[in-house]
């Protein structure tokens, strides 16, 4: 399942869906991508835009996914026939073209960001099923035991503590002492990674260069970290 949201997070691709980001006064291609959150953020935080999301990648032109970002304008999006097709030559200008590699940058940084948000919470997301739904208990059951001084007659209450403690030869005081420091530790983690994301993204949302897109991630990829 998580290989599987990694390959997704992979931006411009030519196999699956392809949303596209396109001028609203003329329906000229500003750009595109796999990952559909990536291009709703930008639609929702950029004045002039609109999202067209879910187009099957292998009906669109193959042209469109091996050319420069600057030619993306050369493009444009028609709806009566659900398309990219040639732009008329005048709605091409310097400042569509610039604006088509600023937002291409955007759109493309905030999938990175997304993919390493992704890596990082992984550490704490197992992938089996209804292993969350037990972790919540346990997490339950450990700030029961804690309330209540960490009473043993509370044994047939908090059976996977009891379970826990009994499996590992701790006591039941312990055995909620360790879950209870495991959340804390998933919790510090997921708000790194939530604060991170949200400065980042605000960041990339007021960025005016590409230069200065690739200024924002370059310190958090080098520690590995969002």
């Amino acid at each position: 399942m998580f290989r599987h949201l990694l390959s997704y997070i992979s931006g411009q691709r030519t196999q699956g869906t392809i949303n596209l980001l396109i001028d609203s006064s003329d329906d000229t291609l500003i750009t595109f991508s796999g990952y559909d959150p990536a291009v709703k953020f930008l639609a929702e935080s950029t004045m002039d835009v609109q999202r067209v999301p879910s187009l099957a990648a292998r009906s669109l032109p193959r042209a469109i996914f091996s050319i420069q970002p600057r030619t993306y304008p050369e493009w444009s999006w028609d709806a009566s026939g659900r398309n990219v097709v040639r732009s008329a030559p005048f709605l091409v200008t310097d400042e569509k073209r610039s604006r088509s590699q600023l937002l291409t940058g955007k759109v493309r940084a905030i999938a990175r960001i997304y993919r390493h948000i992704m890596i990082e919470r992984s550490r704490i997301d197992t992938g089996l099923l209804f292993q969350q739904e037990i972790y919540g208990r346990k997490r339950e059951e450990a700030e029961m035991l804690k309330g209540a001084g960490f009473d043993e007659l509370l044994r047939p209450k908090t059976p996977f503590i009891s379970d826990y403690a009994e499996d590992n030869n701790i006591s039941l005081r312990q055995a909620a002492e360790e879950v209870l420091l495991q959340v804390r530790l998933d919790e510090d983690l997921l708000r790194k990674t939530e604060r991170a994301r949200q400065q980042l993204l605000e960041r990339i949302r007021s960025a005016r260069t590409v230069e200065e897109i690739a200024g924002l991630l370059r310190p958090f990829e080098v520690i590995g970290t969002v």
